[in-house]
């Protein structure tokens, strides 16, 4: 039997031109998808219209009512009923305009499109010096009312100036499209959405948006665009917001890019516009993504809004009927201009946290790193490798013997410029990936000024180093995530060069069949980093480990590994580095947390673990003040 899609050839219809009901139905399903699409369409016009204020509101997740009134340039009586007449539009007057798009709209398809679908009503009053023909007169307004593709009736109406554009019962007479519609406050968001991100392109003019007789935005003419965000974005993402402002061989991106503190867990407010135009496009969001990249979470995404501004024949616009989508001549110099600027702004703020202050400012104390009175270190001797000294004992006090008064702290004068004398301190994991580094491409550190210090004040929970930065800036840095950092870099320039250390006990580890075959395919990759390993039936054997890794954090580590947790050398130097670092919880002395701060200190990217956590999070004095509520 033939399937449902074909018809045998004996039945076959004759080729005819469609009727054009049934081309505006077809169009409606391109252009209309759902209530948000024809708002888009109808706010659009009148952006193209001139409009400088611009009403909306809509009734039943705009099913029932969609309506949009502007003080733009308007229609003539004339122009009205060819407004309504599919691929009809003032937007477009040769084939050499579609290369130079610089309008919103310009097929002629979106309003004979929604009002074959729906109750349509347009009302308009042109202003007297709409047209560039002295022809066209400027009569009184005028209305046109159409019922699911036919028009009921025309004539006078009263509007002073701009379009009124009425949509009731959308999609009443086509009900099988109503099954694909979503919850109706689903709906809603689609329309909230489209219009602050056309609010956000065109700031300025004002815009009001309604639902249900409640008022969702209000947007004033000549806003910022951080003004406008911060009225629907939450105050800890507005608040991050980095200025954005790039230009490089004609491509140029301004806007504003989020704190990488203020990761989100959806991309829905990642928003990007070329040459004004709101899209949503795989090259920019993974661009944007790139840039953030190692800074955030894997899951994480940034808040943004960018603009990019591009030559109009480098960019078609005419790819997808709603034009939602658009097609780079060189996708790759997009992809470029668009990560390089949110890297460098994401950088730049990266230095300035840990900036001299002004040259008004006195520089701060030197590091002071306190330990409490007789207190015994938390490391055995042996860990730091030295001896035992009878200073690290202590007696408790008697209550015939005066309790002596607590020592004075000890004092360690902190230079953020890198030395090699303070690496002794560090635990044998630390120093194993210290040796001289190797040449790399990668960009050195942002070299800090001589005077700049920091002052360590203890540590938190065994895991947070608490640090006073020189610009009166409070700091509290992860030890484990700093750590991470440290080794990782270390880990990308000689991790390949395949240090090992013999085990008296060889490790032996069972091997599923799908760990064999992982096993197989990153066996070279295993050898560079140090491990020495044989197969045997059913378990690998590893005779040498890499050096940074103790017994069981080798064994963790090729767990991990053969689960298949990292898919590149990246990963497993991630892998590595992470099963090397001290843990969370895990004490230092305080000349190991001097030397972690001054080695994590020159790292190029150390304000970020390879996985994307934060390293260090900081209070400036501002922040400190709200915090107590000394001011709003």
């Amino acid at each position: 039997m033939p399937s449902s899609l074909s018809t045998p050839i004996s039945k076959r219809r004759p080729i005819r031109v469609l009727p054009p009901e049934l081309k505006n139905q077809i169009a409606a399903g391109e252009v209309v998808e759902r209530p948000a699409s024809a708002l888009k369409e109808l706010v659009e016009n009148s952006l193209d219209a001139g409009a400088t204020a611009i009403d909306l509101a809509i009734e039943r997740g705009g099913l029932g009512l969609i309506m949009v009134q502007d003080n733009g340039q308007g229609l003539s009586s004339e122009e009205l009923t060819l407004a309504v007449t599919r691929h009809a539009t003032s937007k477009l007057g040769e084939l050499a305009d579609l290369t130079n798009i610089t309008t919103y709209g310009f097929r002629g398809e979106a309003l004979p499109s929604i009002a074959s679908v729906s109750h349509f009503t347009m009302t308009a009053a042109a202003a007297p010096d709409a047209f560039e023909s002295e022809s066209h007169s400027a009569p009184e307004a005028w209305r046109v009312e159409i019922a699911f593709g036919t028009v009921k009736s025309e004539g006078p109406a009263a509007l002073v100036q701009g379009t009124r554009v009425e949509v009731r019962d959308l999609f009443a007479n086509v009900p099988a499209r109503l099954k694909f519609l979503k919850s109706q406050s689903t709906e809603v968001q689609r329309c909230q959405d489209v219009v602050l991100r056309l609010a956000l392109a065109r700031l300025d003019v004002a815009v009001t948006f309604q639902t249900g007789g409640r008022e969702i935005f209000r947007f004033p003419a000549r806003q910022t665009l951080t003004e406008r965000l911060a009225a629907v974005w939450p105050p800890a993402l507005v608040e991050g917001l980095l200025p954005l402002n790039y230009e490089k061989h004609g491509y140029a991106v301004r806007g504003l890019t989020g704190a990488t503190s203020a990761g989100q867990g959806r991309a829905a407010r990642m928003y990007f516009y070329v040459n004004g135009r709101p899209v949503q496009d795989r090259v920019l969001m993974r661009a944007a993504n790139d840039a953030y990249k190692g800074k955030l979470l894997g899951r994480e995404y940034p808040g943004l809004c960018l603009f990019l501004e591009v030559p109009p024949e480098e960019v078609d616009v005419n790819v997808h009927p709603a034009k939602a989508e658009v097609r780079f001549r060189d996708e790759s110099r997009v992809f470029a201009t668009v990560r390089n600027a949110v890297r460098a702004t994401l950088e730049q703020a990266e230095h300035q946290m840990l900036a001299a202050p002004a040259a008004t400012t006195s520089p701060l104390a030197p590091l002071a790193v306190a330990t409490p009175p007789f207190a015994a270190p938390s490391y055995a001797p042996a860990f730091l490798g030295v001896a035992e000294s009878a200073a690290h004992s202590y007696a408790p006090p008697t209550l015939t013997q005066p309790r002596q008064p607590p020592a004075p702290p000890r004092q360690h004068s902190l230079d953020l410029r890198p030395t090699a004398k303070s690496e002794k301190y560090l635990p044998r994991s630390m120093q194993q990936l210290l040796a001289p580094e190797a040449p790399r491409n990668e960009p050195a550190a942002q070299p800090l000024p001589a005077h700049d210090q920091i002052a360590c004040l203890g540590c938190v929970a065994d895991t947070y180093l608490v640090l006073r930065l020189n610009n009166d800036t409070l700091a509290l840095l992860d030890q484990h995530a700093a750590h991470e950092r440290v080794l990782f870099d270390r880990l990308r320039s000689t991790g390949t060069r395949g240090e090992s250390q013999l085990l008296a006990l060889p490790l032996t580890l069972p091997l599923h069949a799908s760990e064999a075959a992982r096993l197989r395919e990153i066996w070279e990759e295993l050898n560079r980093l140090g491990f020495d390993l044989t197969t045997e039936p059913g378990s690998v054997r590893a005779a040498g480990i890499p050096a940074a890794l103790t017994a069981g954090a080798a064994k963790e580590f090729l767990t991990a590994v053969l689960a298949g947790q990292a898919k590149s050398m990246d990963d497993l130097w991630k892998l590595m580095a992470c099963k090397a670092a001290v843990k969370a919880g895990q004490a230092l002395a305080d000349d190991e947390m001097r030397a972690l701060v001054e080695i994590w200190s020159a790292s190029p990217e150390r304000h970020y673990c390879p996985h994307g956590r934060p390293t260090l999070l900081s209070w400036n004095v501002r922040d400190l003040e709200k915090l107590f509520k000394r001011r709003p």
